[in-house]
């Protein structure tokens, strides 16, 4: 049965505050398999409420990120480690999905068709990299973790153009920067299946940060000249002004980024 728009966004409230993780995914697939965007729109019914913290389970060890262990990728506790923190930054992803959702409640059907379609991906994520560090020995929980991209959308939660700036089209664009490099350390150190699964991720990642980059353009009424300067803008107001090498100029272009957009992000790199 069809969901309405209004069930949809309590559906997704529902979601997002979910603790446990298999329940968290399993009532994410059920509103993909649910939705269906036809339904048209309907006056929503449930109070908003602002989500200050998602559901997340209570065995977590939530830390300062500059309280993390430091460990190579080439022990089996650092490449366990580093699976690990894979694994909560997918989870959080799912979190991150269901609050656009249900934070920003006026866009077009297609928008939340879109980022449905997204939150179930990044619970598949979630569950391939959870599954792999049970092979190694481990489980969710095992290791700490921090809060930063959950603190992120905090600060842009106001406001769907900062949100899409801030955490597709840039803490997510990262991801797609780094991809390669992680991977060759992985295969240096004889982790095939880990780089493997990097690399499942990484396609399906280049979409999810295109559906951020279509949605901040819609935003910008279809003017790639005023998102780049409105993405600027955003950047420049929260102090990010730095950015490490390398920049996957390939995977953003794919992404959607414009040329104006790299132009500006490779003068700002080192």
């Amino acid at each position: 049965m069809s969901l309405q728009f209004s069930e949809m966004i309590e559906k997704a409230s529902t979601s997002l505050l979910i603790k446990d993780p298999d329940e968290k995914v399993k009532s994410v697939y059920s509103l993909k398999s649910n939705w269906k965007r036809e339904t048209g729109k309907t006056e929503i019914q449930l109070k908003f409420i602002d989500v200050i913290v998602p559901g997340r389970p209570d065995f977590l060890n939530i830390v300062h990120k500059k309280d993390l262990p430091r460990r190579g990728i080439g022990t089996a506790i650092g490449h366990a480690a580093f699976v690990h923190a894979l694994t909560h930054i997918e989870f959080e992803a799912i979190n991150l999905a269901l609050d656009i959702i249900y934070r920003f409640t006026e866009m077009p059907l297609n928008f939340y068709t879109d980022w449905i379609q997204l939150c179930g991906e990044e619970c598949s994520h979630f569950e391939m990299l959870r599954s792999h560090l049970q092979t190694l020995g481990y489980s969710y929980g095992d290791f700490p973790v921090h809060d930063d991209l959950w603190d992120l959308s905090q600060l842009s939660k106001h406001s769907l153009l900062e949100r899409l700036a801030l955490i597709p089209r840039m803490a997510e664009a990262r991801g797609l920067d780094v991809t390669a490099s992680m991977q060759s350390r992985l295969l240096e150190c004889g982790h095939t299946v880990t780089s493997e699964k990097l690399q499942t991720i990484y396609e399906e990642e280049i979409g999810h940060v295109q559906t951020g980059s279509k949605w901040f353009l819609y935003l910008c009424g279809g003017s790639q000249e005023i998102a780049c300067k409105e993405y600027i803008s955003i950047l420049n107001k929260y102090g990010f002004t730095e950015f490490r090498k390398p920049l996957n100029r390939t995977a953003r272009l794919k992404a959607g980024f414009s040329e104006q957009e790299l132009a500006y992000l490779e003068s700002c790199s080192s």
